[in-house]
């Protein structure tokens, strides 16, 4: 995934399917990978630009996610070595 506002839209989705019944660090990583506020010139740029660049787009990132108890808890900013699934931009 290039951005963390990618991967921030990917671990939605993917706790949207599973409907896990904890999440365990969703806050931590709500803040670590949520945007900062726009400024008045990226209001002037292009609906594409916009859209593409929203949020927080730094690129170097990569923790993983585990599954516990047949969906019951998902664990989010774990270490990617324990991982079920590893979430990481392509600069790592």
């Amino acid at each position: 995934l290039p951005f963390k506002n990618v991967a921030l839209k990917y671990v939605d989705a993917l706790l949207r399917i599973l409907e896990p019944e904890e999440v365990e660090k969703k806050e931590d990583f709500e803040i670590a990978f949520a945007g900062s506020e726009e400024d008045a010139k990226f209001l002037r740029k292009s609906d594409d630009y916009r859209k593409q660049f929203e949020g927080n787009i730094d690129d170097d990132f990569c923790f993983g996610i585990t599954i516990r108890d047949r969906l019951a808890t998902v664990k989010l900013m774990c270490h990617y070595y324990r991982a079920d699934i590893i979430i990481a931009s392509p600069m790592r």
